[in-house]
């Protein structure tokens, strides 16, 4: 009969750095009653962030109304966040 003894390593903890979210973000435009999603892989709100208002001023969206939401995957649901994006559009080119 064989034994075998297998050396046990600590859990490694993943770097948290580099973990990603998905966030969606819930607009209209301009006048418009239709409303629109859009959706980012970002390590943080703010990276989210930063890429909507890229995506939008490139388009030359007029975006009214939105809202911000991170999916919990643990929950299995969109958590609605409290602030928006004030994406300026005096950055386009």
């Amino acid at each position: 009969m064989a034994v075998y003894l297998f050396k046990e390593e600590p859990m490694k903890l993943k770097n948290k750095e580099s973990e990603l979210f998905e966030y969606k973000f819930h607009y209209h435009l301009g006048d418009d009653l239709g409303a629109g999603d859009k959706y980012f892989l970002a390590h943080d709100r703010n990276e989210a962030s930063e890429m909507f208002c890229y995506a939008c001023n490139k388009s030359r969206l007029d975006l009214n109304d939105i809202h911000i939401s991170k999916w919990n995957r643990w929950k299995g649901k969109w958590e609605i966040l409290n602030s928006s994006p004030s994406c300026s559009h005096a950055s386009r080119n």
